[in-house]
């Protein structure tokens, strides 16, 4: 019913906007955007008569019209992502028509652009004093394989740095900007969509998205540590751009929990006089690869086994300590060929004063595991409006569909990467080469793990204008979520699985999740008490963001059929429900800009938060920031002194955001705690946590500067950046005595972290001729992450350690200082010493696009890279030492004697001390560097005669591949992994888990 109504209002609206249009009148102004080089047309281009609201936007031929334009000389300016604007003077005769051609020059900076993410006032680039990233979406979907927003993000921006989990359809990633500054809080960034506030929670089929489980524990219902991503259900076709703010630029508009940066999602929506209606569609295969060869497990015969009436095949006959080897993998065609099949719709237009979006999508993907698949369906429709001069209202509403189906995986015992541990000795037997007694593939592939969500994105913003010096804009919205997750753990009467489980299990949990945003913003622009040329820019706002989150479940065990699953219809049954989580947060912002002929701009802003996470006694919250950009190229000197650099602009800010602590942190809490009184059992409470009144945000200081340079007519630009941030009030657990009687210690503000690094972006148009273009994009950063302090907490951790004067929880452990093979041991440290840090300390990345032929054939390509960083390779470990199934653990001659002693000891410390082999990981934690093809595409745009029946007016067809070719030293499958991502954000860890797949897409797109 709901989606019936939702549908019928966006068919009421499409079908009224011709009633709301604006009486025709006047002259009108007509013509031409194109490439300046290639002459190629410039669809998308914005035109529009400066002083007014009117304006239009070009069709994919690059023309466009604006209509009732009053007589008289106006002033019409161009201008598109990519290109310099251009503007032109034009006399529009009455009752008639005058037609103005603009011809836009190719830039790789891009000043004049507007941002609306972490800013207030004059919204262009050139005003902002810290860098707000952005990515055309748009342009980006053309040429690249996109089919999330993880791959739009991926690689694209310096100091932006994603990580998957694993290769499995549907799983979700990690995202850091400008690495980690919290241990105990979520380093992940904010989510906005057109203003308001989305929940990016990863959702498991465990107890709570968060990957929390509640009392009475749900074993496996994490999966192994994969997750499904909220933030990868948005479909990439309907977002026009992404922007993105890593540093004090947020402090603002953001406040108390933006101290990880804040990603904003922006929408397609109509546009003014958009040249009629026009359709696309886009139907897309991909043909996925599992890119992996899994290693074989090796044993070594024992007298039983070769006997004539062994059971095992391949000892049976042979000699004693003859080895086998075996891949129940491979054997048993466990990985598949998987697909992805999706059609995606959207259609927009508008008239004098309406403009509309409207978008369909529906995939289906088929995972290269046995049951693991996505199905997903999107629709949004969004309607701007302008009814009068002084008025423009944006309405958005987007719905989202998506089903998954998990595999168990990674660190589970009914993860199919168990069968990496497996050994080959037990085929014939229960377990047959697999790991755990009938845990083969059919019975692995028969758990059932769903994720089913809904969701509904509702905005809305009106931006009032009742005199030309006062602006007001007013945003509301919504993300409403509801998520169930189904686990079925089926009967086996060969007791496949645990005792727990062989009788048939089930597990269901609902979440709801509600995030509300109220977010009101005013700006007077007025001239600055009459002082030539020098312009004052006052903003103030309050911000208003509510978050509920409840959760409830059931079990039930002993299952009559498999097919009667219902918790009901189990003999034993359980449930419960979390307490509601509830976050409110309410900012108020002030800033004041200071503008000097519109080329030097002085920022003083601030902004007072109240959370309900803070303690009872922390009030309120005070955030900073100033600020100072100088475009020094537009000084009349600059030309003379510097041709050749065409711009040049510097910058610096400082500002301080925060992370509020979670809810309930700082409460004193009960758990219940029943006692028996004679014969009956009553309830209690015992002592949880005896919180803390005085708990205060971790506090984020942040010093960002640089410069931005254009070179050769803006042909190459340059954007350099240093940045430095202190995290000051680090919430970390002090211990308290046993004899407290509490069995949680509280949060305190004690720690300090600092991260610092340099980001570097390089745009260059190489060539920009009719017949042949060239662009290349070249990102880098660096990045330094230290413990500064940790108050009277002492360092702890063990593999992976907290310890000051040393990066976050970097790796630790006996180091090997030396491979004696004289005396046949392993020389290790006294003490344990830090090996490595936990996140790169470079990374970059180079892309490039080259157009032919009319760019009727466009080319792309890119290569990313991470080096500085250590990976714990888990897998090995066990394969080697705990299982001992790889061919170094069996066979003695596998490796050389340095190797065999390096990997297996025996080791003895510096003083002589004796150590276990599993006390040593130095050998495991091993480098993590590598170079990836990321991506390849071809687009070559179709002669429309092809497809003339079918009414299209455009064709182009791609062919592109993903994650193509990995160069490392890592002996694991790939460093790349993020072992898991559910219960934390530190686990750099490659641990039965499978990497992430390749890709090959073939996508058809036609115009209408």
């Amino acid at each position: 019913m709901v989606k019936r109504r939702c549908l019928g209002w966006a068919l009421l609206a499409t079908a009224l906007l011709p009633a709301v249009a604006l009486s025709q009148g006047g002259g009108s102004i007509v013509g031409r955007v194109v490439d300046a080089g290639s002459q190629q047309p410039i669809p998308s281009a914005q035109v529009a008569i400066v002083g007014t609201r009117m304006g239009a936007v070009t069709d994919q031929n690059g023309y466009y019209r604006i209509p009732a334009v009053p007589a008289g000389t106006v002033t019409v300016r161009a201008a598109r992502i990519g290109y310099g604007p251009a503007t032109k003077t034009a006399t529009v005769p009455a009752n008639d028509s005058v037609s103005v051609d603009f011809a836009l020059q190719p830039t790789t900076l891009k000043l004049e652009q507007v941002v609306v993410t972490g800013t207030a006032g004059n919204q262009t680039r050139r005003a902002q004093a810290a860098v707000v990233a952005g990515i055309d979406v748009g342009d980006l979907a053309q040429q690249a394989p996109v089919q999330s927003v993880a791959d739009v993000l991926q690689s694209r921006v310096p100091g932006v740095s994603l990580e998957k989990s694993s290769g499995t359809s549907g799983t979700s990633q990690s995202i850091r900007i400008r690495g980690v500054s919290s241990i105990s809080l979520s380093n992940q960034p904010l989510i906005f969509i057109d203003g308001v506030r989305a929940t990016a929670r990863n959702v498991t089929s465990g107890r709570a998205p968060n990957g929390q489980q509640a009392a009475g524990g749900c074993s496996g219902c994490d999966l192994g540590g994969q997750a499904q991503s909220l933030l990868n259900m948005i479909d990439p076709n309907e977002i026009e751009r992404i922007e993105i703010v890593k540093g004090p630029a947020a402090a603002t508009l953001y406040g108390a929990d933006a101290s990880a940066g804040v990603i904003q999602i922006i929408t397609k929506r109509g546009a003014l006089n958009s040249g009629g209606f026009r359709q696309t569609l886009n139907l897309e295969y991909n043909s996925i690869d599992a890119n992996y060869t899994p290693p074989d497990n090796y044993g070594a015969c024992t007298a039983a086994l070769v006997a004539p009436t062994s059971p095992n095949p391949l000892c049976r006959g042979q000699a004693v300590g003859t080895i086998i080897h075996y891949n129940p993998l491979l054997a048993n065609h466990v990985f598949r060929t998987g697909n992805l099949q999706s059609a995606s719709w959207s259609g927009e237009g508008g008239g004098q004063n309406y403009g509309y979006f409207a978008s369909a999508h529906l995939s289906r993907e088929v995972g290269t595991l046995p049951s693991n698949w996505v199905n997903d369906k999107n629709a949004r429709f969004n309607f701007h409006f302008q009814p009068s001069e002084k008025v423009v209202i944006d309405a958005g509403f987007g719905l989202i569909w998506t089903s998954t189906r998990l595999p168990d995986q990674g660190n589970n015992p009914y993860g199919f990467g168990g069968a990496l541990i497996s050994s080959p000795l037990t085929l014939g037997g229960p377990s047959n080469g697999w790991n755990g007694n009938y845990r083969d593939k059919d019975a692995i592939a028969a758990i059932d793990n769903r994720i089913d969500n809904t969701r509904a994105i509702p905005t809305a913003e009106v931006r009032y204008t009742p005199v030309s010096w006062f602006t007001n804009r007013l945003t509301l919205g919504a993300d409403l979520t509801r998520s169930s997750s189904l686990r079925l753990v089926p009967k086996s009467s060969l007791g496949a699985y645990f005792a727990v489980d062989n009788n048939g299990s089930v597990k269901e949990t609902r979440y709801t999740t509600s995030d509300y945003t109220l977010n009101y913003l005013g700006d007077i622009k007025t001239p600055f008490f009459h002082v030539a040329n020098v312009e004052s820019d006052v903003s103030f706002g309050v911000q208003v963001i509510s978050e509920d989150l409840e959760t409830i479940w059931a079990d039930g065990l002993g299952l009559a059929t498999n097919s009667a699953h219902a918790v009901s219809a189990a003999a034993s049954r359980s449930g419960g429900q979390l307490p509601t989580v509830q976050q409110r947060s309410v900012g108020y912002l002030g800033q004041w800009q200071l503008a000097w002929r519109d080329r030097l701009f002085l920022q003083f802003g601030a902004r007072l938060d109240k959370n309900s996470g803070f303690g009872e006694n922390v009030h309120t919250f005070f955030l900073p920031k100033v600020g100072l950009s100088y475009v020094l190229s537009d000084e009349p000197f600059w030309g003379e002194k510097l041709p050749w650099v065409s711009t040049m602009r510097i910058r610096a800010a400082y500002g301080t955001t925060g992370r509020a602590p979670t809810p309930g942190a700082a409460d004193q809490t009960y758990a219940p705690c029943p006692y028996v009184v004679g014969s009956s059992e009553l309830a209690g409470l015992c002592l949880q946590n005896p919180g803390n009144p005085d708990l205060r945000p971790e506090k984020g200081t942040e010093f960002e500067g640089g410069a931005d340079f254009g070179f050769f007519n803006d042909r190459v630009g340059a954007e350099v950046t240093y940045f430095r941030k202190t995290t000051t009030d680090l919430l970390l657990q002090r211990p308290l005595a046993s004899s407290a009687g509490y069995d949680q210690s509280p949060f305190v503000n004690i720690g300090k972290v600092r991260n610092d690094g340099w980001e570097v972006a390089l745009h260059a148009q190489v060539l920009d001729r009719r017949d042949v273009s060239w662009g290349v994009n070249v990102n880098l950063s660096t990045l330094h992450n230290e413990v500064l302090d940790l108050g009277d907490i002492t360092p702890f951790g063990t593999t992976q350690r907290v310890a000051p004067g040393v990066p976050l929880e970097a790796f630790w452990g006996y180091k090997i200082n030396q491979i004696d093979v004289a005396n046949h041991r392993a020389v290790v440290s006294d003490t344990m010493q830090f090996l490595g840090n936990l996140l790169p300390d470079f990374e970059g990345s180079f892309g490039t696009t080259v157009g032919l032929f009319h760019n009727t054939v466009r080319l792309y390509g890119q290569l990313d890279w991470k080096t500085g960083y250590k990976v714990l390779n888990s897998t090995q470990s066990f394969r080697d030492r705990n299982n001992s199934v790889s061919l170094a653990a069996v066979d003695s001659t596998a490796l050389s004697p340095e190797d065999r002693l390096r990997f297996f000891g025996p080791y003895v410390t510096e003083s002589g001390t004796a150590l276990g082999v599993s006390q040593v990981n130095d050998p495991y934690i091993q480098d993590g560097d590598f170079l990836r093809l990321r991506e390849v595409s071809a687009t070559v745009t179709l002669p429309t005669r092809f497809f003339a029946r079918a009414g299209a007016t455009s064709a182009s067809l791609t062919v592109a591949g993903q994650n193509l070719h990995l160069w490392t030293k890592y002996p694991g499958p790939d460093p790349e992994i993020h072992a898991n991502i559910v219960t934390t954000e530190f686990d750099q860890q490659d641990f039965l888990t499978f990497p992430p797949t390749r890709r090959w897409v073939v996508k058809l797109t036609l115009g209408f």
